[in-house]
């Protein structure tokens, strides 16, 4: 019986893989933070080559990214981690890291703080979906501290709305911050266990591609280089 299943499994994956050569577009994993504040100068020179037409950005977390991949249903993408990422059959190169602050609209506090420092402030932050919380939940259970969750979202945008209100603090990665967000103070956090914001470019290993996705891979790869 457990025969037949791993049988059934390796036809579907490879159906699957196949299906997903015979796809005109490359579809590539992004998820939401990277996709917006990462990946923009990537889509810019796609534009400029003329290949965009070729590209199809499929958004997803990064959990069900790796999962895809995993399953063969994606042979390409960028995901965000703050383990490494092992993944069979899968080239896994991480291309970035960003670290995690504190950020607030009262610059009275310091530019330096420990997680004990803050136990008595409001926190607004991003929802399960999104690696700020399981870091949030290792800060508190690290640490013994355990601020107030005044408010959840999973939009980056409306989060740092809510914090320029003056409503509370939030953890976030540099990466979601702009030149438009100078208004907030950020602090960088003491604590030597803070994880770092590490993405990650992940290709099926033995994946053929026609010259216009190779192009395509070509670009994002100059990016993800540098």
């Amino acid at each position: 019986m457990e025969l037949a299943k791993q049988i059934q499994s390796e036809i579907a994956f490879t159906k699957e893989e196949v299906r997903l050569h015979s796809l005109k577009k490359l579809r590539f994993g992004l998820p939401p933070i990277i996709g917006t504040y990462y990946f923009m100068p990537v889509t810019r020179q796609l534009a400029k080559r003329h290949l965009l037409p070729n590209f199809e950005a499929v958004e997803m977390g990064s959990a069900d990214l790796m999962a895809q991949i995993a399953d063969g249903k994606l042979n390409f993408g960028l995901i965000a981690s703050i383990d490494q990422v092992h993944i069979p059959g899968v080239i896994a190169q991480k291309v970035a890291s960003f670290p995690f602050v504190l950020a607030t609209t009262n610059k009275d506090l310091p530019d330096e703080m420990y997680f004990e420092d803050v136990a008595d402030e409001d926190f607004i932050l991003l929802n399960e979906g999104f690696i700020h919380s399981r870091v949030f939940k290792e800060l508190t259970n690290n640490t013994e501290t355990f601020p107030r969750i005044l408010y959840t979202t999973s939009n980056v945008e409306a989060l740092k709305g809510v914090v320029k209100e003056g409503l509370g603090m939030t953890l976030i990665t540099t990466l979601a911050l702009q030149e438009t967000d100078r208004d907030m103070h950020f602090i960088k956090l003491l604590n030597d266990d803070v994880p770092t914001f590490d993405i990650y470019l992940l290709a099926r290993e033995s994946v053929h591609v026609n010259d216009a996705r190779a192009d395509i891979l070509q670009v994002i790869r100059e990016y993800t280089d540098k």
